[in-house]
Formats: structure tokens, sequence, C-alpha cells
């Protein structure tokens, strides 16, 4: 009783399952975006931008920068002398604008020196000076200016906590306290418009940079080069350019991270602020998608990841959850290089990464219980089996016993001197019981060889002698529908096998043969040798086996649909026990038959 309560108990369905796994799929996904992960997300987005390569960069953008050499060893600010030579040689270069980033103001020079500079500005063309100090926000422009050059701020963004966290410059400001930056005003005046894809965020509006390259895809050329010894005239004629620091030994102040290179000193400032007035200039600022679209990926992900884990072998759920995170992380560098769109993929990619391995416990643990469940069914049904082997073995030995004895008494009175139609029921008697006693066998072998492995007691033999003892005690049950035994057998060297057993074989299948055969037809009995084994068959002219159930013949209990066989008495054992015996001595059974015309069953014993 307690097996079969352990087995009743049901294992859990997968509605359940799938139900449960849904639910944990939802309550990770919320857990994921409660958290904004700013420095994944920013790592992610700089790595489309490393695998996108170089981006066409503005061929009107021109650097010039006060290095080492150019400020004679290093001094703080850009020298005023060299600042102002430098004017002098673009004003007549004829550039279409001229933006310098510097903090020029009465803080870092003398009244004498803003005078230099100023005098050295050509009112043909346009210079926007960005100062980089944010304490000089709110400071009026030096009055020496005048109007003669727009003042505006020209400060640095580095991502901090509330974006990257890793102070890589990812964002460009475009206006704070509603004063446009100098990268605005640059980008207004060239564009004739102002850029619209901006992101407020406080007092202050600013753009994500659309980078369009590495270190360098803006050369940097030295102020050196224009007042040096060795100076050379370029074509500046329509071109905008940009001057301001790159000094090594201010690596923070003029040198920034980007998406492209986190090495402090190898992107300066001044390359940064070309990417940035381009960005403005062709108005192609990435667009970050809202946090809802990021929230239902997440929860599109999380669903997925946890029914790959519920229902998918371990080595297929891993490619799986590979898989998925590699269309993510595609589907975000598609979405940057084709649509300018800046994909927060941290949550679902980590959602896929860890979501997965969070369901495994949850998983094992239904799978536990579904074993057990079949373990408690295959320990009731191993029970149930043990059971009925033990009843068929009782019962066909209780049988054996007095089917031995009537068929035993019939024998014997048949020798006596009756009337024929006693001699005749005598003779049915023995017929009948003949054909039990060959059924319990037949179940008494089965129950030996399901209990335990059916030991093989072999002897030296001509084969053909079992075949000749076979056909002489199965030739009265041929002789009753006047069928014709033939034999065609070929001198054999003898060989081992198990008698009894080899008995059983052959008196099955030539039994088989007599029975599924219609009256006045002919059975062949032959057996020849081959390679390395001897053959038997027997070939009858019955009605033969369909082709769709020729290779169901040899299964356990199994009877053939036919009208001849149904009406024909059997147990279904008979060629499954036949197929067993051979397969014991190494052996092969081989069938060919074609309804209507025959069966042949050819037995290959090895030599």
């Amino acid at each position: 009783m307690r097996a079969v309560k352990g087995a009743a108990i049901e294992a859990p369905s997968n509605r359940y399952a799938r139900l449960s796994a849904n639910g944990i799929a939802l309550i990770l996904a919320a857990f994921f975006l409660t958290f904004d992960f700013h420095a994944l997300n920013g790592f992610l987005v700089d790595s489309y931008f490393r695998t996108q390569g170089t981006r066409a960069p503005d061929p009107e953008i021109f650097l010039i920068a006060f290095d080492a050499a150019a400020t004679q060893g290093g001094e703080t600010d850009l020298p005023a002398q060299q600042l102002a030579g430098l004017l002098h040689k673009l004003n007549a270069a004829k550039p279409r604008a001229i933006g310098i980033l510097a903090d020029l103001d009465q803080q870092h020079y003398s009244q004498a020196e803003l005078e230099e500079v100023v005098s050295a500005l050509d009112s043909s063309v346009p210079v926007f000076v960005g100062f980089t100090d944010d304490a000089l926000l709110g400071r009026k422009v030096p009055e020496v200016f005048g109007d003669r050059l727009a003042f505006s701020p020209g400060l640095v963004s580095r991502d901090s906590f509330n974006f990257g966290a890793d102070s890589v410059s990812r964002r460009v400001l475009v206006e704070i306290a509603r004063t446009p930056t100098f990268y605005a005003r640059l980008a207004t005046f060239l564009r004739g418009k102002t850029p619209s894809h901006t992101v407020g965020l406080g007092e202050s509006r600013h753009a994500y940079i659309n980078w369009q390259g590495p270190p360098g895809t803006y050369p940097l050329h030295s102020a050196w080069s224009f007042s040096g010894p060795h100076s050379k005239d370029w074509d500046l004629q329509g071109k905008v350019v940009l001057v301001g620091h790159a000094r090594r030994n201010r690596p923070l102040q003029d040198f920034i991270l980007t998406p492209y290179s986190r090495r402090l000193g190898e992107t300066p400032v001044l390359e940064g602020a070309a990417h940035s007035i381009v960005t403005l200039l062709r108005d192609d600022s990435l667009q970050r998608l809202p946090k809802w679209i990021i929230a239902l990926l997440t929860v599109a992900t999380a669903l997925l990841t946890v029914n790959v884990a519920i229902t998918l072998s371990p080595a297929r759920g891993i490619l799986a959850v590979v898989s998925l995170l590699v269309g993510l992380w595609v589907s975000g560098w598609v979405g940057l290089r084709s649509f300018g769109w800046w994909l927060d993929l941290a949550q679902p990619m980590l959602m896929a990464l860890t979501g997965y391995y969070l369901v495994v416990p949850f998983r094992l643990g239904l799978e536990y219980r579904k074993r057990w469940h079949y373990q408690q069914k295959t320990e009731l049904l191993a029970q149930i089996e043990q059971l009925k082997t033990n009843f068929l073995s009782l019962v066909s030995h209780d049988l054996k016993t007095p089917i031995a004895r009537i068929q035993g008494n019939a024998e014997l009175l048949l020798r006596e001197e009756l009337a024929e139609k006693q001699k005749r029921n005598l003779q049915a008697i023995v017929t009948t019981t003949g054909q039990m006693s060959d059924y319990v066998e037949a179940v008494l072998d089965l129950t030996r060889i399901e209990s335990a492995p059916v030991p093989l007691v072999k002897t030296s033999r001509d084969i053909n002698e079992t075949l000749r003892e076979v056909l002489d005690e199965k030739r009265f049950l041929a002789q009753e529908k006047n069928i014709t035994l033939k034999t065609d057998l070929e001198p054999l060297f003898s060989i081992k096998y198990d008698v009894r057993l080899m008995r059983r074989v052959l008196g099955n299948l030539v039994e088989n043969a007599i029975k599924y055969s219609p009256p006045d037809t002919t059975i062949t009995v032959a057996s020849r040798e081959e390679k390395d084994s001897v053959a038997l068959s027997i070939q009858d002219e019955g009605y033969g086996i369909p082709e769709a159930e020729q290779a169901k013949v040899f299964d356990k209990f199994y009877r053939l649909s036919t009208p001849e066989a149904q009406a024909t008495k059997g147990t279904g054992l008979g060629l499954y026990l036949v197929k067993y015996f051979v397969e014991l001595h190494k052996g092969l059974v081989r069938l060919q038959s074609v309804e209507g015309k025959g069966s042949t069953f050819t037995v290959s014993l090895p030599v």
C-alpha cells in the first residue's frame, strides 16, 4: 500500500512549471530594472563604437594645438604672444571660423595680454572662445573683447556617476543655465539653425556624441609649425579652425577618455571638441531609447531565458543563452550604426546571463520531484511485474503436472482395444493436452528468461539430427492437414549448441509453418553451410505475412491481424522465444515473406 500511495502522487505539471518559471522571470526582471547599470551600459556603447570602425570625419575641421613645443616648455596657459601671432597668420588664411578653447579672462591673462590678442582679431573672421574653467560661469565677458568674439562655456563633459561613472566623454554640453555653449554657438553659426536632438538634465541640455572614429581621426597640428623656424603654409580657406591645449604635463585637463580609447593622454580635448561640433553640425547625436522600451525588452528576455532553462537540456540551454546575448549585442550594434540609437542593454543582457543560472535550481527541484514520482511508479510497476511473474510461474508449474497425467493416461488408453470413436476422442485429448503443454512450456520459458539469464548447455552435435527429430515429432500434425514435409539437408560438421533450446526453436518454426499453411501444401526444411555459420531454413506455402507487420512478428505477445492468423490459436510467444534463443547462441533469425505466397524463416548459427 505504501508503494501504491507513493506512486499516486503526481509530478508537477508542465503548466505549473511554466507558470512558476514565468513568475520568477517577472520578479528577476523587476529586480534588474531597479538598477541603472550606468557603467555597463557605457561599456556596451563603447564596444559598439570600437567595432564599427571609422565613420567619415568632416574634412573642413582643422585642429591646431599648443603643445609643449609651442608653449616653450609648457606654461599653464596659451601664451598670449604666440596666440596673437597665430591669429595673425590665420586671418591671412581666411578660414570660415576660428574656435578657441581657452580661459581668456583677467584671471589668467593681464589686460595688456588680452589687448594683444584682441588686436590680432580680424572682423571678417568670426571667432568663438570657449572657457573650460567652470568658475567662470556667470562671469561677464571681458570688456576688452567687446563684440569682437563670442565668449561662452566650453566645459568638457566627462561621464560621472549619473552616466557611465567611468569619466569617459560621451556627451557634449549644448546649453547650461540657459546659456548656449561654445559647441552649440559654433555649430549653429555653421549650420544656420540650432541642434534639435538634445536631452535636458537639470539646468543644462546636452547631446550624446556620435564619435566618428578613434584618436587621430582629426589630426592635431602643432602651433609651432605656424610660428617656428620651419613654419608651414596650410590651406585653411573656408575651414573651421579649432585652437586649444594638448600638453602632456596636464593630462587630466588637456586629454579625455573616449569610447575608442580609455588611455589617458591619447585623445586631446581639442579632438573631442571636433567630434562634438561635427555631431551638432550634422544633428546626428545618439538617441537614447526610453526606459519603457528597455523594460519591455528586459521582461521579454527574462521570459525567454527562464523558459529556455526549464525546457532545454543544459548544453542546449547554455547555447541558447549565449546566442541570445550575441543577438542582443548585435541589435545594439545595428541600432547604433544604422539608426543612431543608444540601447541600454545592460539589464536584458544581465537578465539573460544570470537569469538562466538562477532558474537552474528551480528546474533541479522540479526534476527531483519528477524523478521521485517516476521512481515510486517504477517501484510499483516492478512489484506488479514480479507478482505477475510469480503468478505465471506458479500457475504454469501447477498446470504442467495434471496436463502431463491426462496426456499420459490418454496415451495408455490408446494402446487398449477400443472402438474407433473412442480412439478418436482419446487422440483429440492427446492433441489438446499436447497443445496445452506447449503453451505452459512457452510461459515457463518466458518467466525464466525474464527472471534470470538462461544458461546455455552446449554439446557438439550434428544439427541435422535435431532437425530430423523435430520433423518426426511434427509429422503427425502435418498429416492431419495433408501437408508434405520435404527436407533438403546438406551434410554438415558437428557444431556446439544447446540441444534443448534449439529443439524449441526449430519446433516452434516448423509448427508455425504447419499451423499457418493451408492443406495440401509443402513445407521445405533445408540446411546448408555458409562462410562462418550454418543456415537452417523453414519455407512454407502459406498465407504469408503483410509487409507492415513483418518487423513486429518477433515482439512479445504479438499476433498477426490477418483473419487466418486470428482463426488459429496461439500465445504470441513462439517467435519471441525463437529470436531470444537464437541470439543467445550469437546467431541471427531472418524472415522473408510475400503475402499470399508463403514465408521463409532462416536461422543462422555461428560455427
